[in-house]
């Protein structure tokens, strides 16, 4: 039989008359299909190794990820600088600009930092949103 490697997290640990019961939680991008498709109450031998970097929280991650694309995005789109400059929000319509004011708006140096900062995700968002209702008009 084929060997299932993945990672997992303890959840809970359980015991009773039978034995313990071990929970883990596997990320959804991390389950092996095989072990999807199994019937419940099939055995398996395991061996786990208990690993101590820091788990990667994938959906985060992605999200954080999407965010710096969006504000990239936004930054070289000319309909933003329009955006921002009907707004008053710039005086000059260039992508330089709208980056500078876009990072100064959001609170952080570089896009790199809307990985991780999710105050300064929620603001995109909301930039993004005014911006789209800004376009409909």
């Amino acid at each position: 039989m084929k060997t299932l490697k993945f990672e997992a997290r303890q959840i809970a640990l359980k015991k009773d008359k039978d034995g313990f019961a071990v929970t883990f939680r596997v990320h959804p991008d991390d389950i092996p299909m095989e072990l999807i498709r199994d019937f419940v109450g099939a055995v398996y031998d395991c061996e786990l190794t208990r690993t101590d970097s820091e788990h990667v929280d994938k959906q985060s991650d992605y999200i954080g990820n999407l965010h710096v694309k969006l504000a990239g995005i936004l930054c070289a789109a000319p309909e933003f600088w329009d955006f921002l400059y009907a707004d008053s929000q710039i005086i000059k319509k260039d992508e330089v600009t709208a980056a500078y004011w876009l990072r100064s708006y959001l609170g952080v140096q570089s896009r790199a930092e809307l990985k991780t900062d999710v105050g300064a995700q929620q603001l995109l968002d909301k930039i993004n949103r005014e911006f789209k209702q800004w376009m409909q008009k």
